[in-house]
């Protein structure tokens, strides 16, 4: 595909770092092709560059594809549960590494969002802890219309002294959703006692597969809560998701103490591209 329709296309499967300067070319594209049937029936150039900048920040506002500050159907992000653990792997930098299990449910009906997530350390006296980064796994996943979803990832701190932690909406990206999303789901997690790695078979409703899609999983002890989580990397390194039923094999690099291993959750993260935006 070519010329314009290329560049929307383009622009409609983009992640939104990749889609300003896509817009870019598209709106001078579309300004031009504007100036000249007006040139046709009006045979007047634009009287400033002013005029030529608020043509081109009226198709901007007309672009369904910027994120916006809410939904459309004042759907918002709700934040069920959370838990963490300490990661038992060596310091990084210095730093002292928690894992961070969130499951989040997009209630909007309508509109795709990419939640954003406060979170609040506290030590055993109650005193706020000093968050050196938070992992993008946490806070940059899509969550199409009406799913709830668990994601994971890593916070570090200065010193071991996380004695609770609590997880809240920030302020997030709503995006349309095409009305064809499907679901992948988890129907069977098992671990394999002979090298402790996990098999999971998953049930996918898309017509289409799913090429190289993130799974993450989700640890829960005896008593139901969360106890951290950690990204799944496939035995396969190309793995994909076809329509229908699957089975995959993971390697589980992090495993807390107190996790009840017929309690896990695996969850497949929705790439940007089955949005259509």
């Amino acid at each position: 595909m070519t010329g314009l329709g290329g560049l929307l296309e383009r622009y409609r499967t983009a992640r939104p770092a990749a889609r300003a300067g896509v817009a870019g070319v598209v709106a001078i594209l579309l300004l031009a092709a504007g100036l000249a049937v007006a040139a046709r029936n009006h045979p007047r150039a634009p009287d400033s560059q002013a005029e030529v900048d608020r043509v081109g920040e009226r198709l901007d506002a007309a672009n369904p594809w910027e994120a916006r500050a809410k939904s459309r159907d004042d759907g918002t992000v709700r934040v069920r549960e959370w838990g963490f653990a300490r990661l038992s792997e060596p310091e990084v930098r210095g730093k002292i590494g928690y894992a961070v299990s969130v499951v989040v449910e997009n209630t909007s009906r309508v509109d795709a969002v990419v939640p954003r997530l406060d979170f609040d350390v506290r030590d055993e006296a109650g005193r706020p802890a000093e968050l050196n980064d938070v992992n993008d796994g946490v806070t940059d996943q899509v969550i199409p219309p009406g799913v709830r979803l668990g994601i994971t990832g890593t916070i570090h701190l200065d010193e071991p002294v996380a004695e609770e932690v609590s997880v809240s909406p920030g302020v997030s990206d709503w995006y349309p959703a095409r009305e064809d999303i499907g679901e992948v789901e988890a129907v069977d997690v098992r671990v394999r006692e002979d090298d402790d790695s996990l098999r999971v078979g998953l049930e996918s409703s898309y017509d289409m597969t799913l090429l190289a899609p993130t799974f993450q999983a989700l640890f829960r002890d005896e008593a139901g809560n969360l106890v951290g989580g950690t990204r799944l990397f496939s035995s396969d390194f190309n793995a994909t998701v076809p329509p229908g039923s699957s089975r995959h094999d993971f390697a589980l690099e992090t495993w807390p103490e107190d996790a009840d291993p017929d309690a896990i959750e695996v969850y497949v993260l929705y790439d940007w591209t089955v949005f259509g935006f």
